[in-house]
């Protein structure tokens, strides 16, 4: 479900909590079929041990064509 909400450009803002862990190369997020996206940051709060919560929404008019 959410694959088809992104693709289709009807998420208007993604909400993302961060870990300070270092796991060597990462776990991606998004699967690498989707088209990349500029966002722009709009808020970051800090969390219960040193979690970051930060919150993204696209540019508008902006989008990378991948």
């Amino acid at each position: 479900m959410c694959r088809q909400l992104i693709q289709a450009d009807l998420v208007d803002e993604y909400q993302l909590r961060v870990c300070p862990v270092a796991i060597g190369t990462g776990i991606p997020l998004f699967e690498p079929t989707y088209r990349r996206r500029n966002l722009a940051l709009t808020d970051v709060k800090r969390l219960a041990g040193a979690v970051a919560a930060l919150t993204y929404v696209p540019r508008e008019g902006v989008r990378d064509p991948r």
